[in-house]
């Protein structure tokens, strides 16, 4: 075989689109229920910031989107369950005031207690 024979070209193998490049980084790894699109657009938008040269620079982007996205997961689920149980909060509160020592109502249990308990010699 010749040096002209296509297979023996020094010209590199041309690369894949970036999209099908992170195909062989594996799914994304988002739970069930959680957001594909803003994923997609933290990937999106990390990439483009960081703008990668080559396949390491991609997962390395990959990497810290990962990561990104793992740490605000926290977050998202807490302000889930504080929206989904807020309707709850004033009822549990006023359950747990009325269980107080001498907790008739909401008033004694946040301190604001009647007068006559705080004289002294009773």
């Amino acid at each position: 075989m010749s040096n002209t024979d296509p297979e023996f070209s020094s010209k590199p193998a041309a690369l894949p689109e970036p999209a099908a490049r992170l195909v062989l980084l594996g799914p994304a790894p988002l739970f069930e229920g959680e957001d594909t699109a803003a994923y997609d657009e933290l990937l999106a938008r990390i990439s483009g910031a960081v703008k990668p040269a080559d396949i390491f620079e991609e997962i390395w982007v990959r990497d810290i989107v990962d990561l990104v996205w793992g740490a605000l997961r926290p977050r998202r689920l807490k302000a889930n369950l504080m929206t989904a149980t807020a309707y709850r909060g004033p009822e549990r509160f006023e359950a747990a005031c009325r269980r107080l020592p001498g907790g008739g109502g909401t008033r004694q249990s946040l301190g604001r207690a009647r007068p006559e308990r705080h004289q002294a010699g009773r």
